[in-house]
């Protein structure tokens, strides 16, 4: 059987072949591959000139991908009949479709695959209104809402549904068919809890491009300096891009804060949690966080803003509003210099990583693609 997976991701396209960042390389097909006998992914992509040493080819054997221009541009808008000619001719050559929301491509290939009467899976990963409002430009503000109601009203159509929240996405799109709790992290160890330590200097760290507004960089590095200038030696560190963007719009940060650029190995990525004292997720928006849930793996305390499904993970009295940096700070030196409640949040981060066990949550996606597969 033939599947068509559509989102918006945006590949890189290089020298005849498809390249990504690691949020939709090969490997993320493999679990598609498990039920399926070759997989088209029609997503956007941009030719470039050089290819960075930490994206990964997307295509492959049994993968295909076909690239296309952002919908919402203006040439997209111009073009929308030739947009949807062509996912709808790939909707006729497959058995099944996947689609992942919010996006655009997601929510046109949806449609197209209920006309042509296609088996369709939706994956619901994050707000649609959250991911433009908090983009920060008038353009995205102006369209969330326009970009919620359309994926709310195709969510409330499509007859199979999984979410990467317990509560949360589930209130914003609610369908008449059925839905699952999957969450798309991928925990394979889980270490005991930390006990505290009596330090002077500690390391925070943050998972997430430090360029895009919507990771909350500013509210985490305001909140540090609050807590240095208490004497407390605080360093962050950041992975997950260079910061260039973020130093455009900001300034130049303190030396104390260092972009660690992205790692291609998830070991590597793992070894560096094992290295630093707390993690925090300052996000103004997000679906369920996979770097959060790595982090809390790895028995440290953690804490994040109180948005999207970032709740169902962390205590109360680990949440903080949304660019509230006062709170945050007071959060965080709290964890720092009382034993007790560092050793509550830590055991708290093993406690709920250990429901994100890779097996059982792999088995729970097969056992949807299985489903997927019976209408056919």
């Amino acid at each position: 059987m033939k599947l068509l997976f559509c989102h918006d991701h945006v590949f890189s396209f290089y020298r005849g072949n498809y390249y990504s960042p690691g949020k939709l390389d090969y490997k993320k097909f493999d679990v598609y591959l498990e039920k399926f006998s070759h997989i088209t992914c029609i997503a956007r992509a941009r030719q470039v000139e050089s290819i960075d040493n930490n994206y990964h080819q997307a295509n492959g054997n049994l993968v295909d991908i076909v690239g296309l221009e952002n919908p919402s541009s203006l040439w997209g808008l111009l073009n929308r009949r030739v947009l949807k000619r062509v996912i709808r001719d790939h909707i006729r050559k497959v058995d099944a479709v996947i689609v992942r929301l919010p996006s655009e491509i997601g929510i046109i290939a949806a449609q197209l695959a209920q006309e042509e009467g296609k088996p369709l899976l939706a994956e619901v990963v994050a707000s649609a209104f959250d991911c433009l409002w908090y983009r920060g430009d008038i353009l995205a503000k102006i369209y969330a809402p326009f970009l919620e109601l359309r994926t709310a009203h195709v969510c409330e159509t499509i007859p199979l549904l999984t979410y990467v929240t317990s509560n949360f996405l589930q209130s914003k799109y609610a369908t008449q068919g059925c839905s699952y709790a999957i969450s798309d992290v991928i925990i394979n160890e889980v270490l005991l809890p930390r006990r505290w330590i009596n330090k002077s200097s500690f390391t925070v760290g943050m998972i997430g491009n430090p360029d895009l507004k919507i990771k909350g960089l500013v509210t985490l590095i305001e909140a540090i300096q609050q807590i240095r200038s208490k004497g407390v030696d605080v360093n962050l560190e950041v992975l997950g891009g260079n910061g260039h963007g973020y130093m455009l719009r900001n300034g130049d940060v303190p030396g104390w804060v260092t972009f660690l650029g992205t790692f291609s190995n998830p070991g590597k990525v793992i070894g560096w949690l094992d290295q630093i004292d707390f993690y925090v997720q300052p996000s103004l928006t997000e679906g369920l966080p996979r770097s959060l849930i790595e982090a809390m793996s790895r028995g440290m305390p953690a804490l994040g803003s109180n948005v999207g499904g970032i709740p169902e993970l962390l205590l109360e009295a680990a949440l903080f509003a949304p660019c509230d940096s006062k709170q945050l700070a007071n959060s965080l030196f709290k964890a720092m210099v009382c034993p007790t409640h560092y050793d509550e949040l830590a055991k708290h981060s093993s406690e709920t990583a250990n429901k994100f066990n890779s097996k059982v949550l792999l088995q729970s996606r097969l056992d949807v693609l299985d489903k997927l597969s019976s209408l056919v």
